[in-house]
């Protein structure tokens, strides 16, 4: 890849990951809420309902928790660049419900921060919006629909596919930020990207989902860094196989067009015992363009660790600079 190429790639990460950090100003003004709330909003002592308060939020507010709410909500109010409006504290357990996610944010500028979201029935977190951050939360034990969850809580091994995740950043969600989040038991992929652009993941421990740690599916300029993927607990693994760690896709949807994947770089990551990273397709002419594997370190890695096939289209692979540990040989193609 031409050094000119990746300096762009890395310019434009740089510029993405700038403009998202203007999301993560605390502001004091706060609504309080609590399940059965019934005050409010304007203090711990005084709280409302979730759903008081997302009438009520504006702009540069703070949306506290207080301990658990079990009811699952859309989130669709908007924050703005210099005042986003924040999710923080207590727990979402939609145990028990069918809606398709536990939390689902349809506005932008947005800040979920500390939350531990649980039990979604297809997602845990799915993200609409734009400039949508989530840090220091964790995800865990979502895909409860029992077409992929058995009534035992394992993971069906009988399904081929078509499950939801702990973590979806979706059509239209485009410049959000994944940080430093535990993400794990999940029924499905641990963090995904479908159809997003400008999506950073950084610094979370991805580990024991049942089908990949980190799925990045016909998206773009994605920066995945500083993450843990790890496996450790049989009762997640797929067919007798841990996770895989990272995998790149370009499925074929019936409702939505085509996007090419294009401008990955997966930096300075830990994968341990799971699958390596790698690339899915199911449309014709499927190809990478401008990937960057490098600087990552594979410790018994149960695959090849980096596998990318050699297809037609092919543009701006490059492997580099990878440490392997008990895991075969390290992959230096470019293409």
């Amino acid at each position: 890849m031409p050094k000119s190429n990746k300096v762009k790639i890395l310019i434009i990460f740089g510029l993405l990951f700038t403009a998202g950090l203007s999301a993560t100003i605390i502001f004091s003004k706060g609504l309080w809420v609590s399940q059965t709330g019934s005050g409010n909003c304007s203090s711990p002592f005084r709280p409302c309902t979730m759903t008081n308060a997302m009438n009520k939020v504006q702009p540069g507010e703070t949306i506290h928790i207080m301990g658990t709410i079990t009811t699952p909500f859309i989130f669709s109010k908007s924050g703005a660049e210099d005042a986003p409006i924040i999710i923080t504290g207590g727990v979402v357990d939609a145990f028990g419900t069918e809606d398709q996610n536990a939390i689902h944010i349809t506005g932008s500028w947005i800040v979920v921060d500390n939350v531990e979201i649980m039990h979604g029935f297809d997602y845990g977190i799915r993200v609409n919006g734009d400039y949508v951050i989530i840090k220091n939360s964790k995800i865990h034990n979502n895909v409860t629909n029992p077409r992929y969850r058995l009534a035992n809580g394992k993971c069906d091994n009988t399904r081929e596919g078509g499950w939801g995740s702990g973590h979806r950043h979706y059509i239209g969600a485009d410049f959000g930020q994944m940080v430093n989040n535990e993400v794990y038991n999940n029924c499905g992929e641990g963090i995904t990207a479908l159809q997003a652009k400008g999506l950073q993941i950084i610094g979370n421990y991805v580990h024991d989902n049942f089908s990949v740690g980190i799925y990045i599916d016909s998206s773009q300029d994605i920066y995945i860094s500083d993450n843990i993927a790890r496996a450790d607990d049989p009762n997640y693994y797929r067919n007798n196989r841990p996770m895989r760690g990272i995998s790149l896709g370009e499925e074929q949807y019936d409702w939505a067009e085509f996007v090419q994947i294009r401008n990955i770089m997966i930096d300075n990551n830990l994968l341990e015992n799971v699958g390596g990273i790698s690339f899915y397709s199911e449309v014709p002419d499927a190809h990478l363009e401008y990937i960057i594997v490098s600087n990552n370190t594979f410790r018994d890695v149960t695959n090849p660790p980096i596998y990318f096939p050699d297809l037609p289209g092919n543009i701006g692979i490059v492997i580099e600079n990878n440490t392997i540990i008990s895991s075969g040989t390290t992959p230096t193609a470019t293409k």
